[in-house]
């Protein structure tokens, strides 16, 4: 699976690992508690070395340096944000008048949009078999796919940031 793109500056071929697919619930919170919500929200904003240092298409001018940011991270922040309203709108956090404003909106849309292009960008197509689930079907449990080491991603990121600016 290589999902690259024509950049300018061509980023480095990252070595590729085989990875086993089995579910993380420590990524997944239980809607209801805000303790719940806090530590699986941190665990989203860990994958993301301080997403706010990057940025993209036509480069943007931060002085005299052109700055980009992998896409991987772009990704996982939009990822980071559907979870977030979700937990909002399942939990108590949201109260029966509870609303997005047009700015959540837009970018929640724009993130399904985003991550639905990213997804068929990169077009995994492991074979996947039958789920730990009873009933005919896969939820993607014990396939093997090809993946880029993200770790060694995040390090080459952190190298080349240009700001010490964090997620909010």
């Amino acid at each position: 699976m290589e999902c690259t793109s024509p950049a300018p500056v061509q980023t480095p071929l990252f070595p590729t690992k085989e990875v086993i697919f089995w579910p993380h619930e420590e990524f997944v919170s239980d809607h209801q508690s805000n303790r719940s919500i806090s530590e699986v929200g941190e665990r989203w904003l860990s994958l993301l070395p301080n997403p706010k240092r990057y940025n993209l298409p036509d480069p943007i001018e931060v002085g005299k340096t052109e700055v980009f940011t992998p896409a991987v991270f772009h990704q996982l922040h939009c990822l980071y944000m559907i979870m977030h309203h979700y937990d909002v709108l399942l939990s108590n956090q949201a109260d029966t008048h509870h609303t997005m404003d047009g700015d959540d909106l837009w970018h929640v849309d724009h993130c399904f949009d985003y991550l639905r292009q990213s997804i068929q960008c990169c077009s995994d197509t492991a074979l996947e078999g039958q789920g730990e689930m009873k009933a005919p079907g896969t939820d993607g449990s014990g396939g093997v796919h090809i993946c880029k080491d993200y770790e060694s991603i995040r390090v080459w990121a952190e190298q080349g940031r240009i700001t010490d600016l964090t997620h909010n």
